[in-house]
């Protein structure tokens, strides 16, 4: 089945339909889906960024992150 298919079923479903409230669980579990993508590709993003800059030697050692966690959990 091609996505076009997919779309068209889909459509066809959507049209066929006048439950007010399927068509909104319909709509925001395809919200929901793209902001799981937005999330995914704002993470990829940032491990881009992170590993650019571990490249770059800008890295902070691990005693001194752990240093930091140590106080953030004494607070």
């Amino acid at each position: 089945m091609s996505v076009l298919e997919v779309k068209d079923d889909l459509l066809k479903l959507i049209v066929n339909t006048d439950d007010f409230d399927k068509l909104k669980r319909l709509r925001d579990y395809f919200k929901s889906l793209q902001e799981e993508e937005d999330v995914n590709a704002e993470e990829e993003r940032l491990i881009e960024i992170g590993m650019r800059e571990s490249e770059e030697g800008k890295t902070v050692p691990r005693a001194t992150v752990q240093k930091r966690i140590n106080k953030i959990l004494k607070k």
